[in-house]
């Protein structure tokens, strides 16, 4: 289980430091935006750090708190994504100038986009649900017996 939780948490933190990546090298976050749109995207990176340093850290931390961040992130995850300056399932460019044929590609887009979202969303959202499994798992695994031989030293018991 130990390997299966490293390899998690290698791959969310990996999936959250692209899109800080993309999120920082892309953003106008002094131009082209409101002030509010500003302090929503500067709001969402710290949010963003916050939530990898949670899937890193996520046994020593309350359920609730796991969860509080993570939808917290899922919510600024999806105003950016769909709303946001420079967001990943904004339109930016269409191919026809015929109006009927623009809402139809729009929508043709946004159905293309919601199954990745929806993926996206999901995985995020396992992480409070892994948290869990992994403490389940971690209490029920037997101890070790540990014996003490003729000298008082504890020493873990030989295979048979």
């Amino acid at each position: 289980m130990q390997v299966v939780t490293i390899l998690y948490k290698f791959v969310y933190c990996a999936i959250l430091a692209t899109i800080l990546a993309v999120l920082v090298s892309g953003m106008p976050f002094s131009f082209g935006v409101t002030r509010l749109q500003a302090l929503l995207l500067w709001t969402y990176v710290v949010v963003l750090l916050l939530t990898g340093f949670t899937a890193v850290a996520f046994r020593s931390l309350s359920r609730t708190a796991v969860w509080g961040l993570v939808i917290l992130f899922c919510a600024f995850f999806s105003w950016h994504s769909w709303f946001g300056p420079g967001g990943f399932f904004v339109q930016t460019e269409v191919h026809t100038f015929d109006p009927v044929g623009v809402v139809a590609e729009s929508r043709h887009f946004k159905e293309q986009a919601a199954l990745p979202y929806m993926v996206i969303m999901v995985w995020f959202l396992s992480m409070p649900i892994f948290r869990q499994m992994v403490g389940r798992a971690s209490r029920n695994q037997p101890k070790r017996e540990v014996s003490e031989d003729e000298s008082g030293h504890a020493d873990p018991p030989k295979p048979k």
